[in-house]
């Protein structure tokens, strides 16, 4: 009786796939399982990866950029600084403040210098040296009797040109993350126009101490800088508020401080512009002026740091992250791999050794033995079909046993016939 194989046929839409796979030696479609597991893995890990070392890359930028910005700024301050006491040349209490001024200037160009040394494949540092030309003329200008405020102002918005420049190209300002985003804010934006205001202010009160008599046009401009200084405190307090909100636990050090340093300079200005002010009066706001300006930036100084510990903090996590999911990428491709070349070895292994047995058996060789190790399904195929071969030798024996009777009954048969 022969059995009707259709009815083992699968139909539907697993019916070409079923089919192409009957097709298929056992190595190929084991090739195949392999190679449509790694894909996948393979692709994904890429991808994953590329985005994480993008990530690395970008706050690795956003590091450099904090870095320049703080250098940067500080040289811009020492400017500010000179802007009110380049005024007051010739004044023993101002001369030696000046020339501190330039001493901290000179130190702190040496320190931007240093910094671009080390990272001379930077774009920026082609923009730091034409700036560095202005500043290094500051002094040479004042001595040779040229406008230097006119000198310092040039100077001062090349600087924050160039902070500007910087925080766009590391990509300081794109910063995705909130409590980042708003430390980058302060540090090249807020503080640089607030404290640029606080200096402007000295540098009229500078002016204004020189010529005293003169009341009408620095009073209108102080009274016009005190309202630009309130606006910039309070927009520097709204992002201080907005880092809080972000999850900064502990805000900067000295900024609400110096905020509140700026609206106490803020109302001495316009006590200042609202009647006949004294020189001594005069060189008291100078001077508030002056603590402002370096609580500013000792102020810069604490959330550059932050800045920086924050951006470093997020590269470390994504250099740390991208590699782990590499090495966990690579160890689970080399176990899938092993895993599908040990499962080959011992199917296709079994599948050759029963076939070896079946093939003997085909030949009359009842008595061979099928070793297939283990205990799947093909292991229990094989001692299936030894059994099998066990039965039909025994059944052949019997045949063999039962036919020699007959032979002999018959001869004997034969015999008493005769």
């Amino acid at each position: 009786m022969r059995s009707n194989s259709s009815q083992y046929r699968v139909k539907g839409w697993l019916g070409p796939g079923v089919a192409l796979m009957q097709r298929l030696r056992m190595s190929v479609k084991l090739a195949t399982m392999a190679f449509m597991l790694g894909l996948p893995l393979v692709v994904v890990s890429y991808f994953q990866m590329s985005t994480l070392f993008g990530d690395y890359a970008t706050a690795r930028d956003e590091v450099l950029g904090a870095q320049a910005v703080h250098l940067v700024g500080e040289a811009l301050t020492d400017v500010q600084h000179l802007r009110a006491e380049a005024v007051l040349t010739g004044k023993p209490e101002f001369d030696k403040s000046r020339a501190l001024t330039l001493q901290d200037l000179q130190a702190h160009i040496s320190a931007v210098d240093a910094w671009f040394a080390q990272h001379p494949e930077l774009e920026w540092s082609k923009n730091w040296s034409t700036r560095r030309a202005g500043l290094q003329g500051l002094q040479t200008a004042t001595a040779q009797g040229q406008s230097a405020n006119e000198a310092q102002n040039a100077a001062l918005a090349e600087l924050r040109n160039l902070v500007s420049l910087i925080a766009e190209q590391s990509a300081l300002v794109l910063d995705p993350l909130p409590q980042s985003y708003f430390l980058q804010d302060i540090l090249s934006n807020r503080t640089v126009a607030w404290m640029d205001t606080v200096s402007m202010a000295r540098a009229v009160a500078a002016g204004w101490l020189l010529q005293p008599e003169d009341k009408s046009a620095p009073a209108a401009v102080l009274s016009s800088l005190a309202g630009t200084l309130d606006a910039h405190a309070l927009a520097l307090g709204f992002s201080l508020d907005a880092l809080e909100r972000s999850g900064e636990k502990e805000l900067p050090s000295g900024g609400r401080a110096a905020l509140a340093a700026t609206q106490t300079l803020s109302r001495e200005i316009r006590e200042l512009a609202g009647k006949d002010a004294t020189p001594q009066a005069i060189a008291a706001t100078i001077e508030s002026g002056s603590k402002v300006l370096e609580a500013g930036r000792a102020f810069q100084k604490d959330v550059a740091q932050r800045l920086v510990s924050t951006l470093q903090a997020r590269q470390d996590k994504a250099f740390f992250q991208a590699c782990a999911l590499g090495g966990m990428a690579a160890a689970g491709l080399l176990l899938v791999t092993y895993l599908i070349l040990c499962f080959s070895v011992a199917t296709i292994r079994s599948i050759r050794a029963l076939n070896q047995a079946i093939s003997e058996g085909t030949r009359g060789n009842l008595a061979v033995h099928v070793e297939v190790p283990g205990s799947d399904e093909l292991a229990q195929i094989s001692k299936e079909f030894e059994n099998m071969l066990n039965v039909l030798s025994t059944l052949v024996a019997d045949v063999r046993s039962a036919s020699s009777m007959v032979t002999h009954v018959g001869a004997q048969l034969v015999e008493d016939g005769h």
